[in-house]
């Protein structure tokens, strides 16, 4: 019988002798403990490994545990965060965290704020877990990726664009966002709920939206090649502007509509993976499951690198890459915390391999790798 993994925690401190102590204190505990002296370490260790919890100091030379907080929030809003202080009297600025600890309270009531926060955090509804795997997707994805997204419900649909979003605002980059299905003011909801401030990003030209006849049928009906050029001219402002770089994410439901050129959807989706992967900017395409048939959100789903998509039992989120006649599911066991794939050819159930990783970010290099090595082999 497998044996529950630890829980793993992440403890920040720039005092060392006290992160020394914390440690040994978790670890006694039964936790694996990761360590950091400074919050950008810290925030390096936990884009790059999953934790459980994270403890850290309230008070640093240059920012604060409450900052630290709000940016581990937006790469994962699930994990509990505790901030520790000398002051008897929590900051409002600490509101952001799960919990607050006097550092001079008797430590094991740390360790049981810590095992209550697990304990309540275990108990997450499918649904909530579901909406974890699709926020820890969506923060994964880099420069050149074409996504695309089936959704069922809208709550489904903003699990996936506000993440999307708070990634690239937090990265530097110029966000745009072409309304369809929702209204431009509905997606604004949604992201104010989140705690984006909407009017300023908007005001700092960081965060663009518009509608379908501002983007893909501004001249009455629908050109790939005018869009592509569109979203071109769109890339080299954002440069110019001083952005990192462009990300993009359209509601594609106005392709069903009677306009001319809505047709060729297929045709601009080809284009557009091509664009992408040439390019440093990302692009999240979404599709209504409830709006397209299933044989054309196949057709669609092809001419896209990546995609997102449920398991059979619709319990999980995965990543499935393309390469030619090839693909890849990646899947992160919960239990393990280990990433597993497996690789395909298109139209049959054989398969070519399965492996395993450590993190998204390198078991996707692998298949990627892996994808390429086999096309070669094929053709």
């Amino acid at each position: 019988m497998a044996t529950a993994r630890p829980p793993t925690i992440l403890c920040i401190d720039d005092e060392p002798n006290a992160l020394v102590i914390r440690k040994l204190l978790f670890q006694r505990a039964g936790y694996t403990v990761f360590a950091a002296l400074n919050t950008a370490t810290a925030l390096k260790l936990f884009q790059d490994n999953h934790f459980d919890v994270v403890v850290s100091d309230h008070l640093f030379p240059n920012e604060t545990g409450a900052e630290l907080a709000r940016q581990i929030k937006l790469l994962d809003p699930h994990v509990p965060v505790v901030l520790l202080s000398g002051s008897i009297e929590p900051p409002e600025s600490s509101a952001i965290a799960d919990a607050f600890v006097v550092k001079g309270d008797d430590p094991f009531l740390l360790l049981e704020r810590v095992a209550s926060l697990l304990r309540l955090a275990s108990h997450l509804g499918d649904d909530e877990a579901r909406s974890r795997d699709l926020q820890q997707q969506i923060s994964h994805f880099r420069r050149g990726d074409h996504v695309c997204f089936a959704y069922e419900s809208h709550a489904e649909q903003m699990q996936a664009v506000v993440p999307w979003i708070e990634a690239g605002l937090r990265r530097g980059e110029r966000c745009r966002y072409f309304a369809d299905d929702n209204t431009v003011s509905e997606v604004s909801r949604e992201l104010e709920k989140a705690g984006v401030n909407v009017k300023r990003e908007c005001d700092r030209g960081a965060l663009e939206f518009a509608t379908k006849h501002e983007s893909y049928l501004r001249s009455g009906c629908f050109e790939p090649g005018e869009m592509i050029d569109l979203l071109q001219q769109d890339i080299d402002d954002s440069i110019k502007a001083g952005f990192s770089r462009y990300r993009v994410s359209g509601e594609m439901t106005w392709c069903l509509g009677v306009e001319p050129g809505c047709d060729r959807v297929l045709e601009y989706e080809s284009l557009l993976d091509g664009f992408f992967q040439k390019s440093s900017a990302l692009g999240l395409c979404q599709f209504s499951r409830n709006r397209f048939s299933s044989s054309l959100l196949s057709e669609l789903a092809a001419e896209h690198h990546l995609g997102l998509n449920k398991s059979n039992n619709g319990a999980r989120w995965n990543l499935r890459i393309r390469e030619g006649e090839l693909f890849a599911d990646m899947l992160e066991n919960r239990e393990t915390q280990a990433v597993q794939y497996c690789i395909q050819r298109n139209g049959s159930t054989d398969v070519l391999e399965l492996g395993i990783g450590r993190s998204l970010s390198e078991t996707r290099r692998t298949i990627e790798a892996r994808l390429r090595s086999f096309s070669r082999t094929v053709n």
